[in-house]
C-alpha cells in the first residue's frame, strides 16, 4: 500500500484475534498505544519489520527502478518498477513470520496486561466519582461526567465556567464537597491489580 500499511496491520491484529474468538466481538485493543507508548515495543516493531524487508532490500537492491508513471488496476499510480517478480515470488507466498507472531503475540498480551488494565482502573476509578458525586448531589448521569471532568482537569477545583452552568456549585460549602468526593475517588490508595 502506498499508505497505511501500520494502520491496517493493526486493524488486521484486532479484525484476527476477533475471527479466531480470542476477544469479544467490538473489543479493540490499543496496540498502537503500546507500541507508541513503551519503548522496547516501538523498537521491536521497526525491528522485526525489518528481520523481512532488510534483507529482501539488499537482495532486490538492483532489480527496481522508478519509470513512466502507470495507473494500476485499483487506481493506485506509481512509477516504481521491480524487475525480479519471479525471483522474489517465494518471498510473498512463504515468508518466514516467526518473528512476526512472537512480537505481535508479546505485543498483545502486553496491551491486555497492561494497557487495557490501566484503561479498567481509570474507569473504575471514573465510575467510583460518578457514586461519590451522587452522594452529595443527585444529578442525571451526563452532569455528573461532566463535572467530573472539568473538576478533574481543572486541578481539583470548580471552574468559574462550571459554576455558570450549575448555579448550585456557586454555594462554597456544597462545592467544595463535590471537589472533596471527586478527588477522593481519584487519590484514594490504588486499587487491586486488574489483571494478576
Amino acid at each position: 500500500m502506498s499508505d497505511g500499511n501500520g494502520r491496517i496491520h493493526r486493524f488486521l491484529i484486532n479484525d484476527t484475534l476477533q475471527r479466531d474468538k480470542a476477544i469479544p466481538a467490538g473489543v479493540v485493543l490499543p496496540v498502537s498505544a503500546t507500541i507508541t507508548g513503551v519503548r522496547e515495543f516501538g523498537h521491536g516493531y521497526d525491528r522485526v519489520l525489518e528481520v523481512f524487508s532488510r534483507p529482501f532490500m539488499r537482495r532486490y537492491d538492483t532489480a527496481h527502478r522508478f519509470g513512466e508513471m502507470v495507473t494500476y488496476e485499483d487506481g493506485v499510480r506509481s512509477n516504481f518498477v521491480f524487475d525480479a517478480y519471479d525471483d522474489a515470488n517465494h518471498a510473498w507466498r512463504y515468508p518466514d513470520l516467526t518473528e512476526h507472531a512472537i512480537y505481535t503475540a508479546q505485543l498483545v498480551a502486553h496491551t491486555i496486561r497492561h494497557e487495557m488494565a490501566d484503561e479498567a482502573r481509570v474507569l473504575l476509578r471514573f465510575e467510583l466519582a460518578q457514586r461519590r458525586i451522587k452522594d452529595v448531589l443527585e444529578m442525571p448521569d451526563p452532569d455528573a461526567v461532566r463535572m467530573i471532568r472539568s473538576i478533574k482537569e481543572n486541578g481539583w477545583r470548580i471552574s468559574g465556567k462550571l459554576a455558570k452552568e450549575y448555579a448550585v456549585l456557586r454555594d462554597e460549602a456544597l462545592a467544595l464537597r463535590v471537589v472533596e468526593a471527586v478527588q477522593s475517588a481519584f487519590e484514594d490508595r490504588e486499587p487491586a491489580p486488574i489483571i494478576e
